[in-house]
């Protein structure tokens, strides 16, 4: 019996799979969503497709942003000399 594998995507490989499907029909992932004339021309299983990675990279990105900011809110303060650093600066050195 064969067991379906299941496999995790990066937000990297998401885009580019989105960036594929950009490049193959050549319009933007905007105009796809936007315009449903346009989309019912496309191929259905292309359609379905597009709209599932586009839907996950959304869940991804947004993911990410709870991830940071729940970080962010959590690190503990420092009592060295990066007391003198604005906490603007620190969460900004933080982030990257």
């Amino acid at each position: 019996m064969l067991h379906a594998q299941e496999e995790f995507l990066s937000l990297f490989q998401v885009e580019d799979i989105i960036r594929k499907f950009e490049e193959r029909f050549e319009i933007t992932t905007a105009e796809f969503l936007r315009n449903s004339e346009l989309r019912a021309t496309l191929p259905e299983d292309d359609v379905f497709q597009w709209d599932a990675f586009e839907a996950h990279r959304e869940e991804l990105v947004r993911v990410g942003e709870e991830v940071r900011s729940g970080y962010l809110s959590n690190v503990a303060k420092s009592t060295s000399g990066s007391a003198n650093i604005p906490t603007s600066e620190k969460l900004c050195l933080l982030a990257a």
